[in-house]
């Protein structure tokens, strides 16, 4: 029997990047497609000045002003990201959390796709990284 592709955090219209996403998309057997890393974004204020959002906060920030994947890439809305997360597949270790699988990617179904192929090539033989 094969393992189901579970969605742990559906697809935003208009919103594939990673920037939407924290924590835990997907999982497909024992490996888990997790958006990680910090977001640090200078938004344009109503008065054109400019103001500091982090994490939570940014995301928060960006869905009250109904932003969509166009306007964080805005340079009239975006002033600077200064630090942006991303998609990564991680093995479900047992006790020992998570291991890392490699690759990244920026938007949700690169991370899907990625997902799925990480499974194919890793989830047969149970193999992290090339250890068993």
């Amino acid at each position: 029997m094969g393992a189901e592709l579970r969605i742990l955090q559906p697809k935003q219209k208009d919103r594939e990047d990673s920037f939407w996403y924290d924590g835990d998309i997907a999982q497909l057997g024992k490996y888990v497609l997790v958006a990680v890393g910090e977001i640090r974004i200078i938004l344009y204020e109503a008065d054109g000045s400019t103001e500091r959002y982090d994490d939570q906060k940014a995301r928060d920030e960006a869905l009250s002003r109904g932003y969509t994947d166009k306007d964080i890439n805005n340079e009239s809305i975006v002033a600077e990201w200064l630090n942006n997360n991303w998609f990564e597949v991680v093995a479900t270790d047992g006790s020992y959390g998570y291991a890392n699988c490699g690759d990244v990617t920026e938007d949700y179904d690169s991370g899907i796709d990625l997902l799925k192929e990480v499974f194919e090539q890793k989830g047969k033989d149970g193999e992290i990284d090339g250890s068993a």
